[in-house]
């Protein structure tokens, strides 16, 4: 082989990808657009300190509703702004989280911006003249829908969290159809609030719909059968 052959040869050899055709060095790659739930994940590691609560014993009324709902109508709404989330989203947001491992002031972080984003979808859609309905397998979490402001209706299959939906201001019907933790929708409605119905198949937790409606409107709650371990408060 000739000296020249030879340097032809290996100049050949070590030129990049010479096969490839179509591809430009230098240029990046398109950007993969960001999911929903990718996006409402974000704005929640954005707003959760503003959700946090000083005190854990009390619900206290005042102090927590007055700090979720100057979040929720401050900065979530702004941040929700250019989101078209839709009820599957929200679904999608809790079954994600049923993993998490949060003590009580993150839970009730978590389950506000959940009521948040409950509260806000359900005022677009009204605005659409459109009904929000919210589905939910199965839950754990404590907490969840925590001082939700405003719903239309939210079924559950199983709910083993506590606290859930407490304090629930204004929507139609709040649904389980077993529920397993305790203190499911207590103070729904109350307080000036107007819930139309909170249901249960069966119930094996204790206070179930607790003080629902005091100084406020619950329509009905209907308890279908009482488990072995339900109790009163």
């Amino acid at each position: 082989m000739s000296s020249a052959t030879a340097s032809s040869g290996y100049s050949n050899l070590f030129t990049p990808f010479p096969n490839l055709k179509g591809i430009s060095p230098g240029v990046e790659k398109p950007k993969v657009e960001k999911g929903t739930l990718e996006k409402l994940l974000e704005i929640y590691e954005e707003v959760k300190m503003e959700y946090k609560f000083s005190r854990c014993s009390s619900w206290g009324w005042d102090v927590e509703s007055t700090k979720i709902y100057g979040v929720e109508d401050n900065k979530l709404k702004s941040l929700l702004s250019e989101i078209d989330y839709c009820e599957k989203d929200i679904s999608n947001l809790v079954a994600t989280a049923q993993t998490w491992d949060l003590d009580e002031n993150e839970s009730k972080a978590f389950g506000a911006y959940v009521g948040s984003l409950i509260t806000i979808l359900t005022e677009r859609n009204e605005a659409k003249g459109k009904r929000t309905i919210i589905k939910i397998d199965e839950n754990r979490l404590d907490y969840l829908g925590y001082f939700c402001r405003k719903f239309d209706i939210v079924k559950f299959g199983v709910n083993n969290g506590n606290h859930v939906f407490v304090c629930a201001r204004d929507g139609n019907e709040l649904y389980v159809e077993r529920s397993e933790g305790d203190d499911f929708a207590p103070y729904a409605g109350a307080y000036g609030g107007h819930v139309g119905e909170i249901r249960t198949d069966t119930v094996n937790g204790h206070g179930f719909a607790w003080l629902a409606g005091l100084h406020g409107y619950v329509g009905e709650i209907s308890i279908g059968s009482h488990g072995r371990n339900a109790k009163p408060k």
